[in-house]
Order: structure tokens, then C-alpha cells, then sequence
């Protein structure tokens, strides 16, 4: 499977070349609607004005288009590094915490006795009232 870095660089290539196409077509419209304005005005500005409203209104629906496909990359981007680095923060934590354990945010501690895990700020265990811990 590609990474999203890939995916996003094809994606603005891709959105390049519709915008040029875009553009190119808009300024066809444009001097076929200076060519129509010698024979008649009327025709040849309504040409005029149908290329430029067209090419604005379709380089909006291509940036638009193309930008929710990058949100939800970035997007997949950001859950994977919070992902990676919650992963790397426990495992380096409890590393370092001589045998206790990260939830969330908060060391925890396990008891001796109900062996359940319970903060580290507690003085005596909540379920069982044991005052050891492991």
C-alpha cells in the first residue's frame, strides 16, 4: 500500500494538470468570444464573461473536490502519529517506572492482593483496602 506522503504528491499532480486543462479551456472560450465580438458584441461578451465565470467556478469545484481527500490524509496522519507516539510514551514509561504501568496519562500501580491496577496517587487500594503494592 502507498504511504499517504505518495498518495498526497500524486493527488497535487493530479490537480495540476485539471487546473491547467481548466485554464486552457477557459481562455478557448475566451478568444473564440473575441473572435464572435467582431461579427456581434452581444454574443462575443456573454462568450467573454461564460469563459471567465467558468473558469473560476471549475477551478473552485477542482480545489474543493481535491481538498477532502487531503483532510482525511492529514487526518490518517495525525491518528497514526498519536497512535505511534502513545505506543513509544507506555512502552518507555513503563520502562522506566520499575514494573508500573501507564494508563491514559497516569501511572498506575498494581495491589498485592485483588492484583488490580489502580493511580499511583492512591495510598490504599479502592477495591480491596490493601496498603501494598506492587
Amino acid at each position: 500500500m502507498r504511504s499517504n506522503a505518495e498518495i498526497r504528491q500524486k493527488m497535487d499532480l493530479y490537480r495540476t494538470i485539471l487546473l491547467v486543462v481548466n485554464w486552457i479551456v477557459a481562455s478557448i472560450v475566451i478568444i473564440a468570444g473575441l473572435i464572435i465580438m467582431f461579427g456581434n458584441a452581444l454574443f462575443g461578451i456573454l462568450a467573454i464573461i461564460i469563459g471567465i465565470l467558468a473558469g473560476i467556478i471549475a477551478h473552485f469545484i477542482i480545489n474543493v473536490s481535491l481538498a477532502i481527500p487531503f483532510i482525511l490524509l492529514n487526518n490518517g496522519d495525525i491518528l497514526e502519529s498519536i497512535k505511534s507516539n502513545t505506543i513509544s510514551n507506555t512502552v518507555s514509561a513503563s520502562s522506566n517506572t520499575g514494573g508500573r504501568s501507564i494508563v491514559g496519562t497516569k501511572l498506575q500501580k498494581k495491589c498485592t492482593r485483588c492484583k488490580k491496577e489502580i493511580d499511583e496517587d492512591y495510598t490504599g487500594c479502592p477495591h480491596c483496602g490493601n496498603r501494598t503494592f506492587e
